[in-house]
């Protein structure tokens, strides 16, 4: 695992998740090219794990994306530091007009 800082970004987060799945790809390649038997014991041991919370719809991202014309200078922060990345970023929708964070 890694350690999440007070400071990362989304963009950050997902650079350091991609790095750690290489690393991991990398145990699991060398552990199967060492013994092929690797695998059923692979999956025998993770058989009950969960992958991940319940998977949200695009309608909800987009509600997410979407930023309140009341929202507090603090909540505001957060939300921005929560949702820029280089292929999506919050928004505000003004008389039907949307606008774009960008930086």
């Amino acid at each position: 695992m890694f350690k999440i800082k007070k400071n990362d970004s989304v963009e950050s987060l997902l650079q350091k998740t991609y790095n750690f799945q290489v690393k991991q790809a990398i145990q699991i390649i060398r552990s199967l090219s060492d013994d092929p038997k690797n695998l059923q014991k692979m999956v025998k041991s993770n058989k009950e794990k969960k992958w991940s919370k319940k998977i949200k719809k695009r309608s909800f991202l987009n509600k997410f994306y979407a930023i309140s014309k009341n929202i507090s200078r603090v909540e505001l922060k957060k939300k921005i530091r929560a949702t820029v990345t280089k292929k999506f970023k919050p928004h505000v929708m003004i008389h039907g007009v949307k606008f774009t964070y960008t930086d």
